[in-house]
C-alpha cells in the first residue's frame, strides 16, 4: 500500500472534453439561461446579445442566404461546431458544404466547414486570439470577425498550425468575396449596422 501524500503537487485547472460537456449539458447541470462555449478545454460564459450584434448577425445570415448556392451548402446559426476532442465553439454564422440532412445524425467535420463568421463587439480578444487559433488547427479555410466597434471585416484565411498566413483588415467602403463562392462580391458596408445619425 503507497502512502498518502499530504503535500501533493496541485494538478491543475479541471479541463473539458467535448463529450463531458455535452453529457453535462443534457444531465441540466449548468442554469438554462447561461449560453457556454468550449474552447481547448475551458469553459467561457458568452455574453447577452446586444441589439447590434443581434442585428448584425441577423442581417449576416440574410445576405449570405442570398449569395450563396444552397443547393450545395447551408448556414448554421449560432449552434456549437465540434472541432477536436476539447473545442467546440460556437460561430455565430457557419457555411456548411453538403445538407442540413446530412448532419441530423452527427455535427459537420472540419473539412466540411467552408466559412465561420463571429460578429464581435465585447469578445474580439477572444475572437482574434483563443477561437482564431482553434479555427487555423482544425484547418477551416476561412474566418471571418465582423468587427462593430472599429467597423470592418477582418478576414482570415490560409490556416497552418495555429496561425494563418492570410489576415487582412477591410474597412467598410471595401468589399470581400467569399473563397467558398468566388462569383459574389460582398460590401462590408452591407455586413455593418447603419451609422447612427
Amino acid at each position: 500500500m503507497q502512502p498518502i501524500d499530504l503535500n501533493p503537487e496541485p494538478k491543475g485547472p479541471w479541463r473539458w472534453s467535448v463529450a463531458q460537456f455535452e453529457r453535462a449539458v443534457a444531465l441540466g447541470l449548468f442554469p438554462e439561461e447561461t449560453r457556454l462555449e468550449l474552447l481547448a478545454g475551458e469553459l467561457y460564459e458568452r455574453p447577452m446579445e446586444n441589439p447590434p450584434h443581434a442585428y448584425t448577425i441577423d442581417t449576416l445570415y440574410d445576405l449570405l442566404a442570398r449569395s450563396l448556392d444552397l443547393s450545395t451548402c447551408f448556414l448554421r446559426n449560432q449552434h456549437a461546431l465540434p472541432l477536436s476532442i476539447d473545442s467546440a465553439p460556437i460561430p455565430d454564422i457557419a457555411v456548411i458544404a453538403g445538407r442540413r440532412l446530412d448532419f441530423l445524425q452527427s455535427h459537420p467535420r472540419p473539412e466540411q466547414v467552408l466559412l465561420v463568421v463571429d460578429v464581435s463587439d465585447a469578445t474580439l480578444s477572444q475572437d482574434r486570439h483563443a477561437k482564431a487559433e482553434l479555427y487555423a488547427e482544425a484547418g477551416i479555410q476561412e474566418y471571418w470577425i465582423v468587427n462593430l466597434s472599429q467597423r470592418r471585416l477582418e478576414v482570415y484565411r490560409d490556416p497552418s498550425g495555429s496561425e494563418w498566413g492570410t489576415n487582412l483588415k477591410l474597412p467598410e467602403q471595401q468589399s470581400i468575396t467569399p473563397l467558398c463562392t468566388p462569383s459574389v462580391t460582398i460590401p462590408i458596408a452591407s455586413l455593418l449596422p447603419p451609422r447612427s445619425s
